[in-house]
């Protein structure tokens, strides 16, 4: 393998430039600070965008650090005084809402309570931080899910609370403009996209308690956030003409010894940039999400062929057979990403495990450890000293921050297709 990596060191360090992509509102050197209540709490839309970062910009160090609580409003200026601070973020999301409307009809003290709170937050970040600052709507209230709920021994009837949340939404909008920060209506995609689902599948939920998107809406709210920070499809995309063995595009990744032999052809891939792995992806339920969609416009790993001879041509990547395609897929393109036995895609993955493992060992030393017996966003007690359990989750974060940083190069990969028939080509995916 070695000398696979010797053919492509030259120009991927050329190449890196390809990544400068000057929409996407994250940055090479950012210290990103997620900020929400219990939707964000340990969960997995989060490290789905660390994912995307470490994955498509593997020249890039970039620090995320979760700060979500359960219950939170944007009433508690003091918890952000004493949890932000430290990270000294030079980017910020903040997804508040769902508790701020008290799931109830809308009420204008509610609603004024809530956007006084998110003044104080902004103008706290504004005074202490240079950080760019993206507010995300809150994620709408699934009523056929938990139509009634009980208060006070009375039963309240949930259906005005998506309008509630709604009006809240347009507050929120209301304050970017003011402040000059980033804006997703997360609030107005997932309602949409969760009316649609519902249309064509009464099944559809995306919540066993209408408030908390399981693995399946943290999915959809990855998908929306990245798409709204202007996240790049692009992982490579390069067309190779079989008649004659010309190179006929190369973006993002760059081929090298190229050879068309007969009804094979052969060629070693230097990729700049891997496809991400959705946090929770193999917990998803297939019938409830739109993976094509979303790794079309995220995970773009496209290869075409053009001009085979053969009907059809058996995929392989390093010596591990990945598909049989037919001639007319092969020729009009076909996303890598796609494809369950990609070696690319499971570089994602272990990318994706890894980022659970420093988030999980950051968020015990917060939690368990620095805020010992701290049980509510509004108990705003100060941090207890290190202790050697904290220290070693500290410690245990920072190694498996170095270990993403390790194991996020793009290997050079060796691509063969061999043209045939069908079924003779798929005996060797059962091999």
């Amino acid at each position: 393998m070695k000398h696979l990596w010797l053919a492509c060191l030259g120009l991927l360090l050329i190449g890196a430039s390809v990544w400068a992509e000057d929409g996407f509102l994250i940055r090479d050197g950012d210290r990103a600070v997620i900020w929400g209540d219990s939707i964000t709490d340990n969960a997995y839309y989060p490290r789905s965008m660390e994912n995307f970062v470490l994955s498509r910009f593997p020249d890039w160090t970039v620090e995320f650090h979760n700060l979500g609580w359960g219950g939170d409003r944007t009433t508690t200026l003091e918890r952000m005084k004493r949890d932000l601070p430290q990270y000294q973020p030079t980017f910020v999301t903040i997804k508040l809402g769902m508790n701020d409307g008290q799931y109830t009809e809308f009420k204008q003290e509610n609603y004024d309570a809530y956007i006084k709170g998110y003044r104080q937050l902004l103008d706290f970040l504004r005074a202490n931080t240079n950080a760019r600052i993206v507010l995300i709507t809150t994620v709408t209230y699934e009523t056929d899910v938990v139509p009634v709920r009980k208060r006070n021994n009375a039963e309240i009837d949930m259906s005005p609370y998506p309008e509630t949340l709604r009006r809240f939404s347009e507050g929120v909008k209301e304050l970017a403009q003011e402040y000059q920060t980033g804006f997703i209506d997360l609030n107005a995609l997932y309602a949409e996209m969760l009316a649609n689902g519902k249309k064509a599948n009464p099944d559809f939920k995306l919540s066993g308690d209408a408030i908390h998107p399981n693995v399946n809406g943290q999915a959809y709210m990855a998908y929306h956030i990245l798409k709204g920070l202007n996240a790049p499809a692009l992982v490579a995309d390069i067309g190779v003409d079989a008649q004659n063995g010309a190179i006929l595009w190369e973006k993002g990744a760059y081929l090298r010894n190229l050879k068309v032999e007969g009804d094979r052809i052969a060629f070693t891939r230097c990729d700049h940039a891997l496809p991400f792995h959705f946090s929770g992806e193999d917990q998803m339920d297939s019938r409830l999400i739109d993976k094509k969609t979303w790794y079309n416009e995220l995970n773009r790993d496209w290869l075409a062929i053009k001009n085979l001879s053969k009907p059809y041509a058996l995929l392989t990547i390093d010596d591990e057979a990945i598909a049989v395609l037919s001639k007319e897929q092969w020729e009009e393109g076909v996303n890598l990403s796609l494809l369950p036995k990609s070696p690319m895609l499971a570089q994602g993955a272990l990318i994706a495990e890894l980022t659970d493992k420093r988030h999980d060992a950051e968020y015990a030393r917060w939690r368990r450890y620095w805020l010992q017996g701290v049980r509510s966003p509004y108990d705003f007690t100060t941090y207890k000293p290190e202790t050697f359990y904290s220290r070693y989750l500290g410690d245990a974060a920072k190694f498996y921050h170095r270990s993403q940083l390790k194991y996020n190069s793009p290997a050079p990969r060796q691509f063969l297709l061999t043209g045939g028939e069908k079924e003779e080509l798929e005996k060797s995916l059962s091999q």
